[in-house]
């Protein structure tokens, strides 16, 4: 008996929508910014500031851009 071995995808949810805070795997509180759709409809690229978890304001302009599926496994949702 002969197997064909057939990599597995595991596809995730991410919900993205604008002004949603979410926390990172190092414990920094981000909010979602931006959607880029026109980067791929399938993959858009999600941009993200950090936030002053205290009052919740942006302290820092600082921020990142990631994949919305790389962002399902690193990035956890707040409220």
């Amino acid at each position: 008996m002969t197997r064909v071995a057939v990599p597995s995808r595991r596809y995730l949810t991410f919900d993205s929508q604008v002004g949603r805070r979410y926390l990172t795997r190092l414990g920094h509180m981000v909010v979602l910014t931006k959607i880029d759709e026109a980067s791929a409809p399938d993959n858009p690229v999600l941009s993200f500031e950090y936030v002053d978890p205290k009052d919740k304001t942006r302290a820092r302009r600082d921020g990142f851009d990631m994949h919305e599926r790389v962002a399902a496994r690193l990035l956890m949702r707040l409220d």
